[in-house]
This record gives C-alpha cells, structure tokens and sequence, in this order.
C-alpha cells in the first residue's frame, strides 16, 4: 500500500512540474511576440506599388531586410548618411493612392524647404506655415538622408505635395565640376531612395533636379551619363533650370560657355530658365523659344517659369516689378502646350535680393503676397495633360 501511494505522489508531482514547465514556455514565448510587436512598426506596409497590406506588421524577413537598408551609414562622400535615425523618427505613410500634386501643375519657392542644399535658414515652423497656406504644391530638397530631410518629407506628404531631389550638391567636385565617381555617389542615392520607399514616401518624389549646370560648367558628357543613369534607374523626372548662358550667351556675355545641345539634354522632362531682368512678355517668350529650340522634343519636355520673388532696390526690382514678373510669367506658362509650373525665386535673401522671408514678416511685400496666394491656388489645380 505504502508503495502504491508512493508511485501516486510522484506521478502528481512529475504531471505538475510538467505542467509548469509548460506554462512558462508559453509565457516566454507571449513576451516574445509581444516585443516583437514593439520593434516592428505597427503603421501598415505599403509596398513599392502603393498597395496597403491587410497584416499590421512586416513579415520578420521584410523588416530585417529594411533595417539592413536604413541603418546602414555611407560616408564616401564625406556626409554620412544617417538614414536610420532619420527614418525612425518618421511616420510611414498609409495612404494607397498617389500625392494629389503627382499629375497637377507645379507651385513653389525656391529655397524654402528646410532641407534645401544653400538654406540655413528657414525654421520647420515657417516651412509648415506656408504648406499651410495651401497655395503650393512642388519643393526642392537636398538629397541627403537627414532628420531634416525626413521632416520636411513628412510635410510634403501630409499635404499631398511633391518634391525634387537636388542632383547637383555632393554629386559634383565643386572645383572641377566633374561627375563624382560612381561610389561616392551612387549607393549612398540607392540607400535614401530606399529609405524613401520604406517609408511610403516614394511616391512623393516628383524627381531630380539641377540648378544652372551650364553655367558652372558641367561637361556635357558628365550630364548625359548622371541624367542617362538617374532616367533609366528610377524612371522619374529630371528638372533643369538652365542659365541663359547655356542658349542665349549675349545676355550673359562675361561668362561664355558651352552652348546646349538636344544631345546634351535628351534624357530631360522639365526645363527652364532663370533670368530676372528681362521684364518685356515678348523678349521673355523668344529667349524661352530659343531654350526650348536648343532641347527640342516639344512633344515630351515641359517648360517652367521662374518669377521674381524678391527685392533688389539697387536694380530698380521693388514690389511693383515683382508683381509684373509673376503676373508676365504666369500669362507665358498659360500660353505653353506642355506647361510644367512657377517656381518663385526666392524664399530666403541672397546678398542684395532680399527674398520673401524677410520681406512678408515686415509687411512689405503685402500686394505680392495676395497674388502669389491668388496664382498659386490656381495652378495646383490644373491638371497635367
């Protein structure tokens, strides 16, 4: 008897043990998801097609191949890419559908973006203030994956905006004006564009864009590889805002330079130019016609308008030139078969220019803020053809 009660109890206490150990095995494993959850974005995915997934997290391989992505750091071109950083302060987009700015004409100033490459300026504050206003649409960014960058990507998103990559600084030696060679460049452009599509915000990038490259110069062939590269890799946009140097050189006659060609442009979508002192309509429109002439393919490129935005006293330029400017502008854009948009020039001060965000915090550009609002909202509702 003694023996039979014996086996009893150690066959209860062997079945409670086991249970036990059971139960904590699950309770290990409970945390372990739990905390994966909590690593694990719960925004939900989007793809690169813009379809949102119907799981509330990333498979465990998709996350461990975007972390290897975004927290990888690239500093060949000196500027280390502090992608993850940056991304991990952004909230993914969930939206299925593309910016409503994707297929509108373009609205925008020039420098005004916080992660702009030259401004050093512009708060974040003021930079959402305007966005709020409503009355723009396109922005011109630094490609460099920043928190900065980030934020500002996160305010264009929010509004249904897009934005330009500047395709000139970092990847350009400044002294030669030679292409970088392709390891400086190249990968750290694949990590920010991937960080990009992770974060849903892809879809908001209009395309690249590069500031008077003929007037620094860019060697021709240089440009032709970059653009022919940047066109058949990512299949965006590519912007030029050219000198009248490069087409139209007795406007500019102390810095002669190599003429565009249709070859030297041929990979281009967007083009225009940017001079301030032609204020004549039909002066303006024959110096356009002979930018357009020197790119050709006016069936496929689109043609934009840099207004004055700023104030230049010493150059007669006060509030009443700038008005004229854009009004003269805006009437050009209206007459082009292929419009792309205005971009106003510009938001911060350069030397003697004093740009809009010194003019509109004093009032003195009051009239001009008017009809910048009133143009601008105009524009971002017209929809590509």
């Amino acid at each position: 008897m003694k023996s039979r009660l014996l086996c009893i109890a150690l066959t209860i206490v062997l079945l409670v043990l086991c249970m036990t150990s059971c139960g904590v095995q699950d309770t290990s494993s409970s945390n372990n998801e739990s905390k994966s959850e909590i690593i694990i974005s719960s925004s939900p995915h989007r793809s690169e097609s813009g379809q949102r997934s119907t799981s509330t997290s990333p498979s465990t391989a998709t996350n461990k191949q975007v972390s290897t992505a975004t927290s990888k750091t690239v500093s060949t071109s000196g500027q280390s890419k502090a992608t993850n950083k940056a991304t991990s302060t952004t909230v993914k987009s969930d939206k299925t559908s593309k910016p409503v700015a994707a297929d509108k004409w373009g609205f925008g100033i020039w420098g005004l973006a916080p992660a702009y490459p030259t401004n050093t300026t512009t708060t974040m504050e003021a930079f959402q203030q305007q966005v709020d206003r409503n009355y723009m649409n396109h922005h011109i960014l630094q490609a460099k994956a920043t928190d900065e960058f980030f934020e500002s990507m996160r305010v264009i998103n929010e509004s249904g905006s897009m934005a330009w990559l500047d395709a000139m600084t970092g990847f350009y030696d400044t002294k030669t004006w030679r292409l970088r060679p392709d390891s400086a460049w190249k990968e750290d452009l694949d990590l920010l564009v991937q960080a990009l599509k992770d974060t849903g915000l892809w879809d908001n990038i209009a395309g690249f864009v590069w500031d008077e490259p003929d007037l620094k110069p860019v060697p021709h062939d240089d440009f032709i590889r970059q653009t022919e590269y940047l066109s058949n890799k990512y299949n965006k946009r590519l912007f030029t805002v050219f000198s009248v140097a490069g087409f139209a050189p007795e406007y500019l006659p102390a810095f002669p330079r190599p003429q565009i060609t249709a070859e030297s442009t041929k990979y281009l979508t967007d083009i225009a130019f940017d001079m301030y002192g032609i204020h004549n309509k039909d002066e303006y429109r024959k110096v356009n016609q002979r930018l357009k002439d020197a790119v050709g393919r006016p069936d496929e490129v689109r043609v934009w308008y840099f207004p004055v935005a700023f104030e230049a006293l010493g150059e007669r330029k006060d509030e009443k030139y700038a008005i004229d400017f854009l009004n003269m502008c805006y009437e050009l854009l209206l007459e082009e078969e292929r419009p792309g948009g205005l971009i106003l020039y510009c938001w911060p001060t350069w030397t003697h220019e004093i740009g809009l965000e010194d003019l509109l915090p004093k009032k003195q550009f009051t009239h001009y803020d008017k009809l910048m609002l009133r143009i601008g909202k105009q524009v971002i509702k017209k929809t590509l053809d």
